[in-house]
């Protein structure tokens, strides 16, 4: 009976955490497929193809960019987010400075990561220039939510 019921345990366990409690599994749904998961090296910004309930496992990576040797080159610091878009910072670490990504969600939910990258995606190297950017498109930064590493 006792193994009947730890086992009943661990089936509610697993659906919860799936289900109710993505972050428990480090899964963070920013919309239109696109998560922030915590993984090996730090959190990374993917377009989810690994979903099991509403927790995303892997996909295919948008942010951080990997170079030539699939050395991290930049690691997710926080994400916000709001229904139209999607904002990133990211450090790294040589040389040490910020990056900052936006994205508008406006793409299609299964568009290729490379076409959400070129087509949705501005980059900035400086946070003057971000804000510019959020002040010319009527982005406002206090109605995002946030999830940091």
């Amino acid at each position: 009976m006792c193994i009947s019921l730890s086992g009943a345990g661990i089936i509610i366990f697993l659906y919860s955490t799936n289900w109710l409690w993505p972050e428990f599994n480090g899964s963070h749904h920013l919309g239109n497929n696109i998560y922030m998961i915590e993984w090996d090296g730090g959190p990374i910004i993917v377009q989810g193809t690994n979903i099991h309930g509403r927790t995303c496992y892997g996909g295919a990576y948008i942010i951080p960019y990997y170079n030539c040797n699939s050395i991290r080159k930049e690691h997710v610091v926080y994400a916000k987010y709001n229904k139209s878009w999607i904002l990133i910072k990211t450090a790294m670490y040589n040389p040490y400075k910020y990056k900052y990504y936006i994205i508008n969600k406006r793409f299609k939910e299964h568009e290729k990561p490379e076409i959400i990258l070129s087509k949705f995606t501005d980059s900035f190297n400086d946070s003057i220039s971000l804000v510019r950017y959020m002040q010319i498109h009527h982005i406002i930064d206090t109605d995002m939510q946030t999830h940091q590493e």
